[in-house]
C-alpha cells in the first residue's frame, strides 16, 4: 500500500477501498500530496487486516488450523474452518 497506493485494492478487486483511496488521492491534489502521503502511510499498516476482515465477513474461512491460529493471534475472528 505504501509504495503502490490505490493499485493494491484495484488488483485485488476490493472496490470499496479502491474508491476510498482514490478519493483520498483526489483530496491530496489540493494539499500538495500531504493527505495522500499520510493516507498511504496509515493504510500500509491497516489495509491487509481490513481486507482479510472483509473477506471473512463475505464468507471466506481459513483452510487449516495453522491459518486459523495465525488469524486468532492477529485478533481476527471467524466461524470455524472451511469444509
Amino acid at each position: 500500500m505504501f509504495f503502490f497506493g490505490f493499485w493494491v485494492p484495484l488488483f485485488r478487486g476490493d472496490w470499496k477501498w479502491l474508491i476510498i483511496m482514490l478519493l483520498l488521492d483526489l483530496i491530496g491534489i489540493w494539499t500538495f500530496g500531504i493527505v495522500t502521503g499520510v493516507a498511504d502511510l496509515i493504510m500500509s499498516f491497516l489495509y491487509n487486516k481490513l481486507y482479510i476482515q472483509d473477506l471473512i465477513s463475505g464468507g471466506f474461512k481459513p483452510n487449516d488450523e495453522a491459518s486459523a491460529n495465525i488469524l486468532k493471534q492477529k485478533n481476527i475472528y471467524f466461524n470455524g474452518l472451511a469444509e
